[in-house]
């Protein structure tokens, strides 16, 4: 009796495990259906990248696969950083999209946008993305692309890490010299 319900119950689990892994492999969830796309690019062909908010600009630029900053001072950008954002915005999905009109843009303080990010293609196609107030319970923001009367929310970091690029430029950090001992000599 023991043995039957023992396989029995391996043949569940199986049974179940194979539906978990068919629908794992599909790629595409139930959640992921849900998530409206707010932005879609290659990140690789971002040559150029712009970031307004509070009275500042920071524009970075790519050049011999390095991203170097060209405003407000001029120098080598920690690429890591400008990639991993690039990367984020380049898939950016949305938790929700609200049709508005524009009247109620200042709803969600888009009618004179926090921030701004600008990036400019390979191809020449620039993308744009109006960064909004955050939602009531500061967990997302409101953003929005020009010309479209959807209202995205999405993760508050992710506006907040675009924002913070114009205040504080993703400066590359210095790498430490290696300190290398004396070689003793022989006899002394």
């Amino acid at each position: 009796m023991n043995l039957r319900l023992t396989v029995a119950a391996l043949v569940v689990f199986a049974a179940l495990g194979g539906i978990v892994y068919y629908l794992e492999s599909r790629g595409e969830t139930k959640d992921d259906a849900k998530q409206p796309s707010v932005l879609t690019f290659a990140a690789g062909d971002v040559q150029w990248l712009a970031v307004e908010s509070g009275g500042k600009t920071t524009e970075l630029a790519l050049q011999d696969n390095a991203w170097l900053i060209v405003k407000p001072e001029p120098g080598l950008a920690d690429t890591w950083q400008v990639r991993n954002l690039i990367e984020r915005l380049a898939t950016l999905k949305g938790t929700r999209a609200i049709e508005v009109a524009l009247a109620t843009l200042a709803d969600y303080d888009l009618a004179t946008p926090t921030g701004r990010a600008r990036l400019r293609l390979a191809s020449g196609q620039t993308v744009e993305l109006l960064i909004g107030g955050k939602t009531p319970d500061s967990a997302s923001a409101y953003v929005k692309l020009p010309d479209t009367p959807t209202v995205y929310v999405v993760p508050s970091y992710v506006a907040e890490d675009v924002l913070r690029l114009a205040s504080q430029p993703p400066k590359a950090q210095p790498t430490p010299t290696p300190f290398v001992p004396p070689t003793p000599t022989p006899g002394g």
